[in-house]
């Protein structure tokens, strides 16, 4: 299955290179496995293994024959292979029915009261969403219908563009093998299909945006890219922690304050909007309660532990949430007044460290969840850390990068992708599909130590709740 050679190391990482024939068991293996999901559901463990085979695809895709043969396409070709490759993988799971999280029944039924006249925060809940995405689901239901086959269509068609914009920003600053590699990573990243495909949920939305702007910020269309990246975060608030990476790459001070007032013009008009539509919906918006208590989450894992919800009368989400906050800002200190190359590398270090703290919390709240005893819980916790923290020790400097392969077309794309797993580790919810939020900037890394590991130990958790382990098993979740 692996060539003679075996694993070869690329770039100080451990990199796959398969025969042709291993290459098409894996592709086998993969294809199997996903039609077998949009067939008979998502269950936990074909969804691990689906995880595992990806990886392994990931990791060994640039020497796949497949890349070789999309090289001898035209560029505009190119993009429509990619495109059509992500959203075919995407639309298999249109013909499943399974609900894994109720958040696309939402989607549907707020469209449908929308469109016979009620007005969102007034008549119904808002689900602690902003104007934006109430026009948006409006939209949508006026255009393709409120429907669940129709909402998972357009939602898989915005995620199968990511990919086509994957391919041209790491086109505009790398080869175009790599650029092709890291396309076809996102259009067969099963989290994507299945949390976009059967889920349905509308992050590809606003991860299209983030990436247009990224791209049109390259392209020096500096108006298009503010206007880009304010329509995102006129969707979900995660973007607003790109945008001082991305103003920072703007030379002058003019263009700085142009692109910041663009980034909020989406925002202010949808809340004009909506106070001209209905005053009463605009006041009810300002002071709707927030629904975000999350699930599994440090603040959760928290109340779980010592029965509280607030510290000094503020909730301890919003402390979790500050300490994060406090991280970006050094982070973006760092970027904008030290020497970023080395900089870069001491966050990765800082990320991994983050990440083992966060999975802690993670497997505390997992006992608590299911009822063990807090002694079993702090035992197993106890043991996680003792052995995550010898590995570290031991083997932290082994996948840490000397230095980046590309220092100046990669140093955005990787400050980015720390910036959103920042904020992601401080939510109140950090849900598998809030993966793709950085997902694209992480494929855009050429430095193999810290794409390959970020890639390999993020992906590992459940992708939605009420699944069984395998057909005929009780329900884990």
């Amino acid at each position: 299955m692996l060539s003679k050679r075996g694993p070869i190391v690329k770039g100080g990482l451990i990199s796959f290179e398969f025969t042709y024939n291993g290459q098409v068991l894996l592709w086998i293996f993969y294809f199997t496995l996903l039609i077998f999901t949009a067939i008979y559901g998502v269950f936990l463990l074909i969804y691990l293994i689906l995880i595992g085979i990806f990886l392994v695809i990931a990791t060994g895709l640039q020497g796949f024959k497949i890349v070789d043969r999309l090289l001898t396409l035209p560029h505009e070709h190119r993009m429509i292979a990619i495109f059509l490759m992500a959203f075919i993988l995407r639309a298999v799971m249109f013909f499943q029915t399974q609900e894994i999280c109720p958040d696309l029944g939402r989607y549907v039924e707020r469209s449908q009261l929308m469109m016979a006249g009620q007005v969102p925060y007034r008549d119904f809940y808002g689900g602690n969403k902003p104007p934006l995405y109430e026009f948006m689901l409006w939209l949508m239901g006026v255009t393709v219908g409120p429907g669940i086959v129709q909402f998972r269509a357009v939602f898989s068609f915005f995620d199968a563009l990511i990919a086509v914009v994957l391919f041209l920003v790491c086109r505009l600053k790398y080869d175009a093998r790599f650029s092709v590699t890291a396309a076809m990573i996102y259009a067969i990243f099963p989290i994507g299909i299945i949390t976009i495909g059967l889920s349905g949920h509308y992050d590809s939305v606003v991860v299209f945006f983030t990436m247009l702007s990224l791209l049109l910020l390259f392209r020096k269309r500096l108006e298009f890219s503010g206007l880009a990246l304010g329509i995102a975060f006129g969707l979900k608030l995660y973007p607003i922690v790109l945008l001082p990476f991305f103003l920072s790459t703007i030379k002058t001070w003019r263009e700085r304050i142009l692109y910041a007032l663009l980034f909020l013009l989406p925002t202010v008009l949808a809340n004009g909007l909506l106070y001209v539509v209905s005053p009463a919906a605009f006041d009810a918006y300002m002071t709707e309660g927030t629904g975000w208590t999350g699930l599994v989450s440090i603040p959760r894992t928290i109340e779980l532990m010592f029965g509280v919800t607030e510290i000094l009368s503020i909730k301890i989400t919003w402390w979790v949430l500050g300490i994060f906050g406090l991280l970006i800002l050094w982070l973006l200190f760092d970027w904008l007044f030290l020497e970023r190359e080395k900089n870069l590398i001491k966050w990765f270090k800082i990320i991994i460290i983050l990440f083992v703290i966060h999975n802690g919390f993670y497997i505390m709240f997992g006992f608590l969840f299911y009822k063990f005893s807090m002694l079993v819980a702090l035992l197993a916790v106890s043991t996680y850390f003792l052995v995550t923290v010898y590995l570290l020790i031991k083997h932290l400097h082994r996948i840490t990068p000397a230095s980046l392969n590309r220092p100046e077309s990669e140093q955005l794309f990787i400050v980015s992708t720390y910036a959103i797993l920042l904020f992601l580790f401080g939510l109140a919810n950090y849900a598998p599909w809030y993966f793709l939020w950085f997902f694209p900037y992480l494929l855009a890394i050429k430095t193999d130590k810290i794409r390959y590991a970020i890639l390999w130990i993020f992906p590992w958790r459940g992708v939605g709740r009420y699944m069984r382990l395998l057909p005929g098993t009780p329900r884990v979740n």
